[in-house]
């Protein structure tokens, strides 16, 4: 077998290989991220007080929340 044919296997393999990890890292940075922007600009979803998410209208990030929301002047 020539060796330039498996080092352009290897190469394709390691491309392949940094696709998917930084696919991996990039899903983790963004569970990570949080929704900053006031409370004013969010709405919340859920039922009877139970808040289950908002949504940021500023960024359109949806949060999933267990945590009810402090009200404004608390």
């Amino acid at each position: 077998m020539n060796s330039s044919v498996v080092l352009g296997q290897l190469l394709g393999i390691r491309a392949q290989v940094d696709a998917l990890v930084a696919a991996l890292l990039e899903e983790q940075e963004h569970a990570r991220m949080i929704c900053l922007h006031p409370e004013a600009d969010r709405r919340y979803s859920g039922t009877m007080g139970n808040i289950e998410s908002f949504k940021c209208l500023r960024c359109d990030q949806v949060v999933e929340s267990r945590e009810h929301p402090t009200p404004a002047g608390a």
